[in-house]
């Protein structure tokens, strides 16, 4: 019997990577890792589904007057981005992975 996989291997077969064939047996075979799987894919969708806080009015204003005063501050590089980073996504993946399979 296949020990039970990694985390990371859980969260990049909850993400939509294609399953090994090792990995894909475990599942058929192993209900908690089924749903370690499931409450990944859970979270990411409610992750994906959250409403993304607009900047107050004059955050620009007040980022480009800090800059002016000599204070270093970082600017997006866009100002409007599409869909949040996948990486950011994985780490709440694992995250939950974890609190999922130790409980």
């Amino acid at each position: 019997m296949m020990p039970h996989p990694r985390v990371a291997t859980l969260s990049r077969h909850a993400d939509g990577a294609a399953p090994g064939p090792r990995l894909a047996a475990h599942l058929l075979r192993c209900p908690r890792c089924r749903a370690a799987v499931d409450e990944m894919r859970a979270l990411a969708e409610s992750a994906r589904a959250a409403p993304v806080p607009l900047p107050a009015p004059d955050a620009l204003e007040r980022i480009l007057a800090r800059r002016a005063a000599g204070e270093r501050v970082l600017l997006p590089a866009d100002p409007a981005p599409a869909a949040r980073p996948r990486v950011a996504r994985r780490g709440v993946l694992v995250a939950a992975a974890v609190l999922v399979l130790a409980a």
